[in-house]
């Protein structure tokens, strides 16, 4: 729920880098937020919903939009697809299109199956890319990702990727505002639940990064498929930051092509041949060691390549 990714990450899961200018450390208040539970029961009723049938798709195919007004009015929006497949070989694909206000634009495009990651990406600051995460420094992002409660490392997959209907972000906006069910029970002639709520009391947007800015949120559900179909955060009249899901399928059938990436006859490199980005790699899995030592309990406490 940071609040520099809150509408990016909600878009994609499997980004080499974040959006230029949208990158912040984790604050140390994010564990206390995410373990504080939702109390609303209509709340706690959707999200059970929600995952029961996020656990029995097979496949999922889901387009969205986001919106994001900045502290200086800086607007960045983005159009993005994220495909999953589940299964005997998993994948999961996705593409993000950004454009920010002052008309720098960029496209990223990721692949995750089992031969690792794959990442084609254009930005202005380094042009067109395509780099290659091998499968067990993903895994070990992934780990690393979970221990440090990060939304966007290479290799990890976010709450999108993992509960596709919305739940996982429905829960987490149970966790920041007080989500309570309002009067509308349709969205452009489309039944289903309509939540609202504030900012719950004593989370602070001006000093926690992990407060996403804004003072009230407003959250629809579709019936019958339980599906999250926007969001949209206010400050004061305005909405700051708005996600749209413009199309969602589940168990429409899927091949292996469709989790392909067309490099247009770039040289894939191996994120291990970038020392800048893999030193970044080696800092992040450091810290989750460092993390998962000090924690208590008998978890592991090295990344997945180091057990035996």
């Amino acid at each position: 729920m940071n609040r520099t990714r809150f509408v990016v990450s909600a878009t994609f899961c499997l980004v080499l880098r974040a959006v230029p200018g949208q990158q912040d450390p984790p604050a140390p208040g994010a564990a206390a937020i995410r373990e504080k539970p939702p109390e609303n029961a209509r709340v706690t009723e959707l999200v059970t919903a929600m995952q029961k049938a996020e656990a029995a798709a097979r496949t999922v195919w889901l387009a969205m939009a986001t919106e994001q007004h900045g502290p200086e009015g800086l607007a960045v929006t983005t159009r993005g697809t994220l495909r999953v497949l589940r299964g005997e070989h998993p994948a999961v694909h996705t593409v993000v299109e950004y454009e920010f206000g002052n008309g720098l634009r960029g496209r990223m495009e990721s692949a995750r199956t089992e031969a690792g990651v794959l990442v084609l990406e254009d930005n202005p600051a380094q042009g067109e890319t395509l780099t290659h995460i091998d499968p067990a420094t993903a895994t070990d992002l992934e780990w690393a990702g979970e221990v440090l409660e990060r939304e966007a490392v290479p290799g990890l997959q976010d709450a999108r990727s993992q509960a596709p209907l919305g739940s996982a972000m429905l829960a987490d906006l149970a966790r920041v505002f007080d989500l309570q069910p309002l009067p509308r029970r349709e969205r452009d002639g489309q039944a289903g639940t309509w939540l609202g709520g504030s900012l719950r009391s004593g989370l602070q947007p001006e000093t926690d990064p992990e407060v996403p800015l804004g003072d009230r949120v407003e959250v629809f559900v579709r019936e019958p498929d339980q599906a999250l179909l926007e969001v949209a955060v206010w400050q004061g009249p305005l909405v700051i930051q708005r996600i749209v899901v413009t199309k969602i399928e589940i168990d429409r059938p899927m091949t292996a092509e469709l989790f392909a990436i067309d490099g247009k006859g770039l040289r894939q490199r191996s994120l291990r041949e970038q020392p800048a980005a893999w030193e970044q790699v080696q800092k992040l899995l450091e810290e989750a060691e460092t993390r998962a030592a000090a924690a208590p309990g008998d978890g592991p406490k090295v990344r997945p390549s180091r057990r035996k």
